[in-house]
């Protein structure tokens, strides 16, 4: 069996301090600790705390690998993750691309937060389908579902939920 190779970086901006490899792993280089990254609320991609000079920054780790290893992004670009996995921060899942071409692999992954599966999402499915029935007026249909009457005429005229 092949053994891999882990190859580390300078986080930019935290020279001496703090390091990123290529597996997608963060160190502090003072104490040779492993960071322990969480799941950030937009999605949940991980990302860690740096601290220098009682000032604290958080970044999400895809970015400080891809910063280190390839450099900053050019204007209008975002990280891609290629296999889908916002968790999988390894260089060779990672590149720069633009904020279409991030949201078509999405697409392309079902990855994208839709429907009942969007964070922010009040309503389901379900609710979605008695509302396109429903023909009292919206701000009724709106105070049975606590939303705004906006939100019901949206649905029913398909601005949103397109895929219902």
């Amino acid at each position: 069996m092949m053994e891999t190779t882990e190859n580390w970086k300078v986080v930019p901006g935290y020279e001496g301090r703090y390091e990123v490899s290529d597996l997608g792993r963060v160190r502090n280089v003072l104490t040779g600790r492993m960071l322990k990254p969480w799941p950030n609320g937009k999605g949940g991609y991980l990302q860690v705390s740096l601290h220098v000079d009682k000032v604290r920054g958080t970044f999400t780790v895809h970015r400080l690998v891809l910063e280190a290893f390839i450099g900053l992004p050019l204007p209008g670009q975002e990280c891609r993750h290629s296999n889908a996995d916002r968790k999988d921060n390894r260089l060779e899942n990672l590149s720069w691309g633009t904020h279409t071409e991030n949201e078509k692999d999405k697409l392309v992954h079902g990855t994208r937060p839709m429907g009942d599966n969007h964070f922010w999402s009040v309503l389901t499915e379900a609710d979605v389908r008695r509302i396109r029935e429903d023909r009292r007026p919206l701000k009724s249909v709106a105070a049975d579902y606590g939303v705004h009457f906006a939100t019901i005429s949206a649905v029913r005229l398909r601005k949103s939920w397109r895929h219902v």
